[in-house]
């Protein structure tokens, strides 16, 4: 098992690194690793095969990205006005 959460400093990076992080991860997935990370940012969140939401130090919520339930627990917690919506086959939130 690989814990690659640094005290999200992955969430600073710009899209051109998050993009070349997400290619490192998946290249730890696909040589048999399980990878374990704290994310803050929804869209890299999305990315994972399966998603462990949390609120105020409570699991809300487990499962796919791709799962309706999910979608639903997502705007439960961060508002009715977010949006989840799949992009070229990904999973992407927005604000509206």
């Amino acid at each position: 098992m690989t814990d690659i959460d640094r005290g999200g400093a992955f969430a600073h990076l710009d899209p051109p690194h998050q993009a070349e992080w997400m290619t490192l991860v998946r290249a730890r997935v696909a040589a048999g690793h399980s990878v374990v990370s704290v994310l803050h940012e929804l869209h890299l969140a999305l990315q994972a095969d399966h998603l462990v939401l949390m609120a105020e130090g409570r699991i809300v919520h487990t499962g796919s990205p791709a799962d309706a339930a999910m979608h639903d627990a997502l705007r439960q917690v961060f508002g009715p006005s977010l949006r989840v919506v799949q992009i070229e086959g990904r999973w992407v939130a927005l604000p509206l």
